[in-house]
C-alpha cells in the first residue's frame, strides 16, 4: 500500500517584498477558484496524489476508512479482496 495525500493546488512565485504582485496574485487564484466551482473539469486537473514517507495506514481518516480493502476467505477459504461500504 502506497500512502500519500490528495492535494487541491494552486499557487503563484511572487516577490513576497512587491504588495501589488502579492494582491494581483491572490485575486488571480480567487479568479482560478470561482472557474474550479463553475467547471469541475477544471477543478479536477488541479487534483494531484502525492506520495508521502512520512504518513502511515492510521493516518487514513475515519470518513475514508470504510474504502480500504480488506481480505476475507470465500467459502472455499479462498481470500477474496473486497471494499468495505456502508450498508
Amino acid at each position: 500500500m502506497r500512502i500519500g495525500r490528495v492535494v487541491f493546488t494552486m499557487s503563484s512565485v511572487v516577490d513576497l517584498d512587491n504588495e501589488k504582485m502579492v494582491e494581483a496574485a491572490k485575486q488571480l487564484l480567487i479568479e482560478d477558484i470561482e472557474a474550479a466551482a463553475r467547471d469541475y473539469s477544471v477543478a479536477y486537473d488541479l487534483i494531484a496524489e502525492v506520495k508521502s514517507s512520512k504518513l502511515s495506514e492510521e493516518d487514513i481518516p475515519f470518513y475514508l476508512q470504510e474504502y480500504k480493502p480488506h481480505e476475507e476467505p470465500n467459502e472455499e477459504g479462498i481470500l477474496v479482496l473486497e471494499v468495505r461500504t456502508k450498508p
